[in-house]
């Protein structure tokens, strides 16, 4: 007997053993080796070397295969009748297990069983088997669309950063290294949005492995298991420093007094100077909200930023602007837009803003002159005029929850409110007024 006939016969008693796994699979390499069969393997050099964008089919496991993504890494598939199933990440998932996992969903295939509920883990919970599409749309079911006034802002971000690269991946596989490739690209184009991206996937994550006060779990069950990190923690942004630029008085002139060419959108952006209000607020203004005769906006809570019905106490530049538009306006909104649009939007009075400071020359966008400046510069010159923060508070509808205030308080301060709304406007037109330069030159 040659050493190879012995070679084959111990290798074959090896395998009559019944070994499973990476120790079987290199048994019968031997085996074809010592048989003469030219062999052809893979190792785990060569998914250590995999390049971003390329992908490897075992050809000695059919239907194993990795891919490896920009944003979602390594990830590993089975792939049967033209479909890919994941079921895995690499390294967290070695060689080893992956192809012990092949096995596994061959096998239940080969039994008729779901792919969906082929592992062990799916077969023993079901949250194992949600991925973050699941999850995502979950969230927004059944808790952001109940729970925020924002959450089409919450599913936005999710469709836009989320879904596209991980919706196949298994939540409970969801890192912070996934996390950080979602937001680093974000907070260098745009690093208010990447700290609010930020925020929806740590609540998302908070609520499905805690739950929620707000919608509750007395029965103790969570949509991901308790256990389950949330990987938004460990992932932190840069501090970002936050730009609020205040206008002059002779900057604050200069806008007002070119507003008229804007037109309608104009008068809309004067409004949020007179109202201090926020710049949404005033382009989805229906008349329904607002009573000349009294003087009042009532912003419904639906519509505020903070969720708190807020009451304007209009000045008499306001009432006369929007008296004037009611004479010569149909339809349901202050504000209507052209194209069977309800009403102009906020982007539509931002382009505005935007055209008028290029034409005099006063900075805008990042750093610049924005809607927001408007409340800027009334809050100052309020605070500049000694009135209190409470009166502040009032006038731009601003809730300040780590003060007893916001429980026990409920003074309305209207009167003071509306005293302190018609010096702001009367303070725009002296800044526009031919008659009063001595303000804009002290600027």
């Amino acid at each position: 007997m040659t050493a190879r006939d012995q070679a084959i016969k111990h290798i074959e008693a090896a395998l009559g053993t019944g070994v499973r796994g990476d120790i079987r699979e290199h048994l019968t390499k031997a085996l074809r080796a010592a048989q003469g069969e030219k062999t052809f393997g893979l190792t785990k050099a060569h998914y250590d070397n995999l390049a971003v964008g390329a992908k490897i089919n075992d050809r000695d496991r059919p239907g194993l295969m990795m891919r490896h993504g920009k944003r979602t890494g390594k990830i590993w598939y089975f792939r049967h009748k033209q479909k890919e199933h994941q079921f895995g990440t690499y390294p967290d998932m070695s060689v080893a297990d992956a192809r012990i996992k092949w096995n596994e969903l061959r096998e239940a295939v080969q039994r008729g069983d779901s792919l969906t509920v082929a592992t062990a883990e799916a077969k023993a919970t079901k949250s194992l088997a949600m991925t973050m599409g699941d999850l995502c749309k979950r969230y927004i079911d059944d808790y952001a669309r109940q729970t925020k006034r924002s959450w089409d802002m919450d599913k936005t971000y999710l469709q836009k950063h989320v879904l596209p690269h991980y919706a196949a991946l298994p939540a409970t596989e969801f890192t912070p290294d996934h996390v950080r490739a979602i937001l680093a690209p974000i907070s260098k184009r745009t690093p208010r949005e990447a700290e609010k991206v930020r925020g929806v996937l740590s609540s998302m994550f908070n609520v499905a492995t805690r739950g929620s006060r707000k919608i509750g779990n007395l029965d103790g069950s969570t949509w991901l298991p308790p256990t389950t990190m949330n990987p938004v923690t460990p992932v932190v942004l840069p501090k970002r420093e936050t730009k609020s630029f205040l206008p002059s008085a002779r900057q604050l002139e200069t806008i007002l007094r070119a507003l008229p060419d804007e037109g309608d959108v104009g008068e809309a952006i004067l409004l949020q100077a007179q109202t201090c209000a926020r710049v949404s607020e005033v382009t989805d203004l229906p008349w329904v909200e607002l009573d000349l005769d009294a003087g009042v906006w009532t912003l419904p809570s639906e519509r505020a930023k903070n969720g708190y019905e807020h009451r304007v106490m209009l000045s008499a530049q306001s009432v006369i602007l929007l008296k004037a538009r009611r004479e010569r306006i149909t339809g349901d909104h202050v504000f209507p837009a052209r194209g069977g649009v309800a009403h102009i939007t906020r982007n539509t009075a931002g382009k505005a803003i935007r055209r008028v400071c290029r034409a005099v020359g006063v900075p805008d966008g990042r750093g610049g002159f924005t809607s927001h400046a408007l409340r800027h510069a009334c809050l100052t010159w309020l605070a500049e005029r000694g009135t209190s923060k409470d009166i502040r508070d009032r006038v731009s509808n601003h809730v300040d929850k780590t003060s007893s205030d916001s429980v026990y308080n409920k003074a309305q301060l209207n009167e003071p409110a509306r005293e302190w709304t018609q010096r702001w406007c009367d303070h725009l037109d002296a800044l526009t007024s031919d008659k009063v330069v001595s303000i804009s030159a002290r600027a």
